[in-house]
């Protein structure tokens, strides 16, 4: 199979083109984006596709790729909608759409064309979420709460995600890692959520800082606190009747991070070492053998849920 790529920041050069290179099923590797933004060595020559300076050229030009679009939030919907309309498979990094009537759109236009779309939330595709989601499943009752933090210093000014018109913003750009933290660690979707934004700086445009209580209907909660502008902090800890598991980096593992997970249980600590692994080469590997199986409606689902929860947190925080 090959991949157009659309955008090539930061992101892209450090995870995923690396993670595209160690996958087999990947043959070419083709990348649209501003030509001064494209290394001439950004792909191996075994794997280096086309460059584009144009995304609809991109688009138009490569035949049956899967299109993983890479730009700023506020882009993500019009250019999956011109993947999906020209037969593409498409991954859009997270939060894929940030208006929940643009993701039932987008959802709906990949259904009628028999299209993946796929949100990039990769986290929960590492061994770590297997060993705390075997250890869970283990015992007589579901967790009794999460508290989540993903917090990190503040960016350059001109990053997008301090603009409003690019989609900017504390909510679009980590609610996501709370939302899909519920559904994968505590099986399911909230039942009701309270968005609380943090005070923040008159001369940003958007929130920097939020909030989050999320109950289940299961009887169990998650507390999230999640800032672009504050010291790092990437941190899980998961609550049980008779036992607690901590783990850091959750969110985000680089690709040689052999995690240790802190488990508590009758008094007593011990670590859990988990092997490392490379989370976007895990989430791209499967969604192509999703779409080559034919099998990959799942993704529509969780990204039309996802963005059900992230709509409920933003009339939330607005305090609607």
């Amino acid at each position: 199979m090959e991949i157009l790529i659309i955008g090539c920041g930061s992101l892209v050069k450090r995870r995923i083109i690396p993670a595209l290179e160690n996958l087999e099923a990947i043959e070419k590797i083709h990348i649209a984006g501003i030509s001064a933004s494209i290394p001439e060595n950004a792909v191996s020559k075994n794997k280096q596709g086309r460059l584009f300076n144009d995304y609809q050229t991109a688009i138009n030009s490569c035949e049956e790729a899967l299109v993983y679009i890479s730009l700023p939030n506020s882009m993500h919907s019009y250019w999956a909608r011109a993947a999906l309309k020209s037969g593409h498979h498409v991954i859009v990094d997270k939060p894929a759409l940030t208006e929940f009537d643009d993701a039932q759109i987008i959802v709906e236009l990949a259904a009628s064309k028999n299209l993946c779309v796929a949100e990039a939330n990769v986290w929960y595709h590492h061994p770590i979420v297997r060993t705390l989601k075997f250890f869970i499943g283990q015992q007589k009752a579901p967790p009794l709460a999460i508290y989540s933090t993903f917090t990190s210093p503040a960016m350059n000014s001109r990053n997008f995600r301090y603009r409003t018109d690019m989609g900017g913003g504390a909510i679009l750009d980590r609610a996501s890692y709370a939302i899909s933290c519920g559904r994968v660690l505590l099986g399911g979707m909230p039942v009701n959520v309270h968005c609380q934004k943090s005070p923040y700086l008159e001369t940003r445009e958007v929130e920097t800082s939020f909030s989050l209580l999320a109950n289940y209907d299961n009887g169990a909660v998650m507390l999230a606190f999640m800032s672009i502008e504050a010291e790092y902090r990437n941190c899980v800890e998961i609550i049980g009747c008779d036992y607690t598991l901590e783990v850091d980096r959750l969110f985000t593992p680089p690709d040689n991070y052999e995690a240790d997970i802190i488990m508590r249980q009758n008094n007593v600590t011990k670590k859990i070492q988990v092997s490392e692994s490379n989370s976007f080469r895990e989430f791209i590997g499967e969604v192509v053998k999703s779409v080559e199986s034919g099998n990959f409606s799942y993704y529509s689902e969780v990204l039309l849920e996802d963005a059900r929860v992230m709509n409920s947190i933003k009339i939330s925080a607005k305090g609607e």
